[in-house]
């Protein structure tokens, strides 16, 4: 199994899963990572064109975790914006849980509210709102 994604600066990223680890190509300079599939959480596509790959380690929530435990904040205190697999989550998960309008079917139909998509400013107009109180 492949993935070959063009990258927003040009360059090409070819990730190859073979024989129970993940290698990665990009643009002829070869880097090997010793992830094992047992130790993947998570395969998603991105709208067909890019293959995320997950280490069960790895997941969005953990870092928030671990961050709140540290500044002794709950995540039910907590913002949340998303659009794709590794988000669903987070969302469900903190306070207040938002989707860009942009963002996948599972991430929207888990968000406590969508915002317009992320290229009409989704993200400031949620957070307008809460600054003047009307979330």
């Amino acid at each position: 199994c492949f993935s070959f994604v063009r990258n927003a600066d040009g360059s090409i990223t070819l990730t190859i899963i073979s024989t129970g680890t993940v290698s990665q190509l990009v643009d002829g300079e070869s880097t090997r990572e010793n992830i094992t599939l047992t130790q993947i959480r998570t395969f998603t596509v991105a709208n067909g064109q890019l293959l995320q790959i997950m280490s069960k380690k790895a997941a969005k929530m953990n870092g928030i975790s671990a961050l709140l435990d540290n500044i002794g904040v709950c995540a039910s205190e907590t913002v949340y914006f998303g659009d794709d697999n590794d988000d669903v989550e987070a969302i469900i998960n903190c306070g207040l849980g938002i989707a860009v309008a942009n963002g996948i079917e599972s991430v929207k139909a888990s968000a406590d509210i969508i915002t317009e998509s992320n290229d009409n400013d989704g993200v400031a107009i949620i957070l307008e709102k809460l600054l003047l109180g009307e979330i």
